[in-house]
């Protein structure tokens, strides 16, 4: 597989520097296990917080709830409820069906085969996007559903190299957060988070910032206020 550098999305703006990943996705052949992986730039990563399309079809099933906690494990909720969980999702191998049979290259016929996204190379800085907004044929809508977030988030279980290896530690500086943070830790530290406020008709966007050490403000329009840590983590991001 080709390396980032030579992606015809490769870039060397400031932007593409401080945000751009690389992200890896693993197609394996159901029948002979081959494994064909492409890797693609990203510049945030776009969750969903709805239930995921291949666990509704199944809640109509006489084992949904098997099927569920094979899925997700023991007492997992369909819809997420933490940035974790979201990030889960969206690592975990997606079976891709009989109507979505890819051509293998081992194979040379087309087969059923799972899908998986992990963390090639992880960006300077992190963005992700919680997919509120929700459109369909008959009705369109904002999910409020509350999401926590951590101040410190360790993206070890879903690199490429180590998904599925759970890290629960988040190694800190002598000033209180990661100001030792490198792109070998995996390790990062929250510093802004924007939120909406309203509904998907009509809103009003606001911000949360960290500056320097412990010192978060609000940002709401021409209104700067201080704000807490914890202020930050209630918030709807």
């Amino acid at each position: 597989t080709n390396g980032l550098s030579s992606s015809p999305h490769h870039c060397n703006c400031i932007v593409d520097q401080i945000f751009t990943g690389g992200l890896q996705s693993d197609v394996v052949c159901q029948a002979c296990r081959g494994v064909s992986t492409t890797i693609d730039p990203f510049w945030d990563i776009s969750l969903d917080l709805g239930p995921s399309l291949h666990l509704q079809s199944s809640i109509n099933g006489p084992s949904s709830t098997e099927r569920v906690e094979n899925d997700f494990g023991l007492n997992k909720e369909l819809e997420p409820t933490s940035l974790l969980d979201c990030l889960e999702r969206f690592t975990h191998p997606e079976h891709l069906g009989s109507s979505s049979k890819i051509k293998c290259s081992a194979c040379q016929s087309y087969q059923e085969s799972t899908k998986q996204l992990t963390m090639k190379k992880l960006p300077v800085v992190a963005s992700f996007h919680l997919k509120r907004f929700e459109h369909s044929t008959r009705y369109h809508k904002k999910i409020s559903t509350f999401i926590s977030f951590p101040q410190y988030l360790d993206m070890t279980p879903f690199m490429s190299s180590g998904c599925g290896k759970a890290s629960n530690v988040s190694r800190t500086g002598d000033n209180g957060f990661n100001n030792s943070i490198n792109l070998a830790d995996n390790k990062y530290c929250l510093f802004a988070v924007v939120n909406h406020i309203g509904t998907i008709e009509t809103g009003h966007y606001t911000a949360y910032i960290r500056q320097h050490r412990d010192q978060w403000f609000k940002c709401d329009d021409h209104l700067i206020t201080r704000a807490t840590v914890q202020d930050v983590l209630d918030s709807e991001g």
